[in-house]
Formats: C-alpha cells, structure tokens, sequence
C-alpha cells in the first residue's frame, strides 16, 4: 500500500499505491517508488544530464570535489537547499502524480497546492503546475469564474414603423388585488417606444394570456404586431397562443434561453413600470395597484424617451398630448414621419453606445464545432440550467458541466449536445453561461513543445519562437528593460507571453524581422 512516511512518523500511512508525503526535510520511499524513480530518471533529459554530470564528478581523480547543488542517494537525485535540506528530484513522467496529490485533495489554489509540493523538485514545476490545474476538468466544473461576462451586445434592428416590432415580459408576484390580478404583461413597442400593460393572473394559460392582451391591444388601437420578441417564457409556447398568432401570421421570436444580451427593452420597461408602480401605491394605498396601470401608461408614453429623443406620444401621432402637468398650447409637428425618421436614427446611435459600453465590460470569445465547452449551472434563485437533485444543498452542488458544440446559432448562442443529466434542456445557449473546456487529448496544449536547437545542446527543454508581435518597456531608470510579446510554434494566440529581451537568446531573427516590420511600417506612414 504505502510508498512514503512522514519525517519522523513511527509508522507508515495507508493511503492508495504510489502515493506520497510531502516533506521539508527527508522522504521514506518504498522499494517499488524508488524503482519508479530511477528508471525514470533514464528516460528524463534534465535530471539523466545532471545524474551524469555527478557521475563524472565522482570519478574524477582530484581529491578536492567541486561543491554541487546536487546529490545522490541510493540512486536518487536530491537538490541541496540553502538551509541545507534535500528536495527529491522528480522526472517529467512522473510530476502528474505529484500534481494530483497536490492538487487533487480538495481541488485547491496554485498557491496552496505549491506549498504541499514542498520536498520536491520539479523542473519549472511552478509553471507546469500552473497548466495542470487550469486543465483540471474537476476545478473547471466547479469553479468561480472571475473574468469579465463573455459576449457582445446583439441590438435588435427594428424598422422604424409603429407597432411592427412588440417585445414583452411578465412581473409575477404582485400583491393579489379584489380582481385576483397578481401579475401583469408589459409589452413595448421597438420604434416608438409605447408602453402597453395588461394586468392577469400567474397561474393564467398562455391561452387566457393571448386573449387578454390582444383585447387590450385592439382597445388601444395597436393594431397587430409583425414580430413579438420574448424570452422564452413557458406563457408563449403553451397553449393556445401559439396557434392564435399563427392565424394572425404573426412571426414569434424567441431569443436563446437565459440570453440578457439578445434583448433588454422588455426588462428596462419592466423595472420602470415596477418603480412606476410603486411610487403610484405608495400615495394611493387604499387603491389596488392594478388602478395605476392606466396612468402609468398615459406617464411613460408621455416621457421623453432618451434613446429616441422624444416621447412614445409625438412618434406616433406626430403631436406631444396634453398632460395633466402641461396645458400649453401644443405645437403640432408638421410631418410625423420626419419625426419618427430621427427617432430611428438616434435608435440607432444609442444601440451603438450600449453596444460599446457592454462590449467594454464583456470579454470576447468564440467556439468551433465539436469543441468542448463547460455549461454553467444556475446557483440559488439565479436564472439557467440547475442541476438534477440529488440530496445536495444548493451551496455544494456543481457549478459547471462538460457540453459539445454542435453548431453556432447566430452571434451569441451555440447549440451543445446535452449530457444524460440534462436530458430535455433547451440545448441553445447563450454565450455568456459558456466556458472553455481543454479538448480532449491536448491537456498539454497550453505549453510551448520541446524542440532541440544545435546551438544550444545543453538546453533539451527549448521551445520555438514562431514571431514576435509587439514591444514594451517595463521598469524606471536602471532597472528599464525591453519586453517581446512572442507567439510559440505549436500552440494559438492564447498562449502569447511576454518576455525580456534577455530571454531571447536564440529568437534575434524573430526579433529583427519584427523591428524591420515596424521600421517599413513607419517609412510609409510618414511618406
């Protein structure tokens, strides 16, 4: 069972075979465990140079050895630390085991699993540790991401004609009025930015839904929509509703499941219906809330609306109604349609501006076919996929779980082949509830491949340079130096790093066709 003990334990631990201990001073091994060692110390290029090295040393005739940072000891390699400890040598072949039982027991941080690694030596272990666990597919799944959200804003591109484009949405769990309306549908339209409620119940078909809010809309003179865009909302797709507007040949959008970026009008004109509303109760507190939706409407339509420019009221009738708080004499505009054409253009603009202001908190990213992502689980009371039950509280569930793409579906959803668990999900999801997984078979993708370079015979762990693609100064005064962005051979641009001009050794070509590049670059620019 057990290859190590701990320095100074009386007994050996039980634990799985080929097992360790991490030490600060000395290391019990097994027979089997040293075997293990050495042989693979044979098939190591780093240590079998070392372990030769020694070996020559000690054959050397001259009875005054040179002094070594290394040792052997039945057959192992050791590491001589400043504070006179060894640290056990351990081949390339070998520190994934090393790895897992660092790492492994609970799944923790780079910083904590280093320090258990203490007592050995791994050559640019801290690196490769680095790698292993940002490829552990067990951190991943559970992981907390803190990188910015990825995507990119999708404005939805509506013509600029009243009525044509209608988004809705529902605010459930209002207070039960003496008509037993606890809910109510918000509906606005795209190019005038009219605001529409009709009040209902949540436990409502998607039948009794539809009936309700085209009596209000045929009441209002809306008229029928040309496109409804929702979010999905199990009231669009049970039912009737979906039979009354295929008569209707009205065309029903639906975005990707959990998808905020697709579309936010609905939800901006709920959360201003809802302050609306609750301002309204608190003066009116005899009136049941329901009351307040006719006002509430006639307000808002009467607002100027700050990415059009103009209130919901001149876009459609060319003229600003007369409101309680203004009875001047109102100026009829002359020609609606000129009106409406500048509101479409500032549309525009503003989808434009939030664009670039989303775009700026969100991180770009991208999948292919076939590629393996992590799809996040809903935690708590959060929208998204939640994980099957299975007797764990909601704080110890599973964060994450491995999807395939199948294909891309527009901008910003894929569709992914569902796991068994997750049987019967929507399988188009949006971007921003997507991570990137390691593709199988290329959990050392991150990490530059060894090549050999005759010049450097001594180096048997180099890696190619494949270009350089910019230059920094980092530092003040003497400690100034010069930096390279590289990209290694074999690997993407997710792997570029930064490196001082020192560390070029070998790369000059790289660097001098990369400074030729900018020199031709800046000899046209000034021509």
């Amino acid at each position: 069972m057990s290859d190590l003990a701990l320095p100074g334990a009386a007994s050996t631990w039980d634990v799985p075979d080929e097992a360790y201990a991490f030490l600060t001073s000395y290391v019990q091994l097994s027979d089997d465990f040293k075997q293990r060692v050495r042989t693979a110390y044979k098939e190591d290029p780093k240590w079998s140079l070392v372990l030769n090295e020694l070996q020559r040393v000690t054959q050397d005739p001259d009875p005054i050895k040179p002094r070594l940072p290394y040792e052997t000891d039945d057959g192992l390699l050791y590491s001589t630390q400043a504070d006179g400890d060894r640290w056990l040598c351990i081949p390339e072949s070998i520190k994934d085991d090393i790895f897992e039982m660092a790492h492994g027991d609970g799944h923790l941080g780079f910083h904590r699993a280093w320090q258990k690694m203490r007592g050995f030596v791994i050559h640019k272990g801290a690196k490769k540790l680095r790698v292993y666990i940002d490829q552990c597919d067990e951190c991943k799944k559970n992981a907390v991401h803190r990188h910015k959200p990825y995507g990119s804003l999708q404005p939805i591109l509506a013509p600029p004609i009243p009525f044509h484009t209608l988004t809705i949405d529902f605010v459930t769990g209002l207070p039960r009025t003496k008509k037993g309306f606890d809910a109510v549908a918000i509906y606005t339209c795209k190019s005038t930015k009219r605001i529409g409620s009709t009040p209902g119940k949540k436990t409502w078909s998607g039948e009794e839904w539809a009936i309700a809010v085209l009596r209000d809309l045929q009441k209002g003179d809306w008229g029928i929509p040309v496109v409804w865009i929702s979010d999905r909302d199990k009231r669009f797709v049970q039912g009737f509703w979906k039979g009354i507007f295929t008569a209707l040949r009205t065309k029903l959008l639906y975005t990707a499941a959990y998808n905020p970026q697709a579309d936010g009008q609905s939800e901006r004109s709920n959360q201003t219906g809802e302050i609306w509303l609750r301002h309204w109760q608190n003066i009116h507190q005899e009136a049941d809330w329901d009351e307040g939706l006719a006002p509430m409407q006639a307000s808002l339509n009467a607002s100027v609306n700050v990415s059009t420019g103009d209130s919901p009221h001149k876009l459609m009738f060319g003229v600003d109604l007369r409101m309680p708080w203004n009875l001047l004499r109102q100026a009829f505009v002359g020609s609606p349609q000129a009106s409406r054409q500048d509101a479409d253009e500032c549309a525009k603009y503003a989808a434009m501006v939030m664009k670039k202001q989303y775009d700026s908190r969100h991180k770009p990213i991208f999948f292919q076919k076939n590629d393996f992502v992590y799809l996040r689980l809903a935690q708590g009371t959060e929208p998204g996929y939640v994980w099957p039950s299975r007797n764990i509280t909601r704080k110890l569930t599973q964060r994450h779980i491995k999807c395939r793409v199948i294909e891309r579906v527009g901008r910003l959803a894929y569709r992914l082949q569902m796991p068994p668990e997750l049987a019967g999900a929507h399988p188009v999801v949006s971007l921003q509830h997507l991570e990137r997984a390691p593709q199988e078979g290329d959990l050392s993708s991150a990490e530059p491949p060894s090549t050999f370079d005759p010049r450097f015979p001594e180096d048997t762990d180099r890696a190619d340079v494949d270009a350089v693609l910019d230059m920094r100064h980092r530092g003040r005064g003497r400690g100034r130096r010069k930096q390279y962005l590289v990209r290694w051979s074999g690997v993407g641009n997710e792997h570029l790093e930064w490196l001082d001009e020192d560390n070029l050794v070998g790369a000059e070509e790289k660097v001098l066709e990369y400074l030729q590049d900018v020199l031709h670059h800046t000899q046209e620019f000034t021509n």
